[in-house]
């Protein structure tokens, strides 16, 4: 009898222990709310501006098309702006050279003693809207950037062995009459100087064409 109750006990020890093991395989199921709020996004309306009309040179140079230098071709007058220096008178004039298949542009500053600073730099196309920059009085190189229709440029010199950031030209051409002018085309050419990842220096020329 000792032994056929502890038989019993023992089935029931298994008996209980399947039921547990049972329970706990239960797979949980995750319900999922299919009341979603629907996303409606908010388009901002645009601005319409009225079409203008703009007539602009182009030229194939070697192959590259630009449109921006030829419009700059010519003499252009007016005065440089720096920070600490009085008001200067400036001028500008770029010339294409047929021979050399490239462009020159001179830059003249003169100062209120009677002295003045002339520099010039060619530009050789090497791609589209694109030229190399060359300066022969300080034997430094540029890259010339436009892109078609714009009506500015940049020109951007790097140091070859760091090629961090020294010197950054801006030239911009405004054709519109402005308040207060005659109607001439106007140029904004600023060059902003770079030493260690800081600008040191920023001058401002604002010029216009002479016809």
């Amino acid at each position: 009898f000792k032994a056929l109750g502890g038989k019993k006990a023992y089935l029931s020890l298994q008996t209980g222990t399947m039921a547990d093991e049972s329970e706990d395989t239960e797979v949980l199921q995750r319900t999922v709310s299919e009341e979603v709020a629907a996303y409606k996004p908010q388009v901002a309306k645009l601005t319409l501006a009225p079409r203008t009309s703009r007539s602009m040179d182009t030229s194939v140079v070697n192959g590259f098309l630009f449109s921006f230098l030829p419009s700059l071709e010519g003499k252009w007058s007016g005065g440089v702006n720096s920070q600490g220096l009085e008001e200067q008178a400036s001028s500008f004039k770029v010339l294409y050279m047929e021979a050399d298949a490239c462009w020159a542009a001179r830059k003249t500053a003169a100062y209120s003693g009677g002295l003045a600073k002339t520099e010039t730099i060619y530009l050789e196309p090497v791609a589209h809207g694109r030229c190399r920059v060359v300066c022969p009085e300080t034997s430094s190189e540029m890259s010339y950037e436009e892109q078609s229709g714009d009506l500015f440029a940049t020109l951007v010199q790097r140091c070859k062995l760091t090629g961090a950031l020294q010197r950054m030209e801006a030239w911009s051409l405004q054709t519109h009459a402005a308040e207060g002018t005659t109607g001439a085309a106007a140029l904004t050419r600023t060059v902003s100087l770079y030493s260690s990842g800081d600008l040191i220096s920023h001058v401002v020329s604002r010029e216009r064409k002479i016809e």
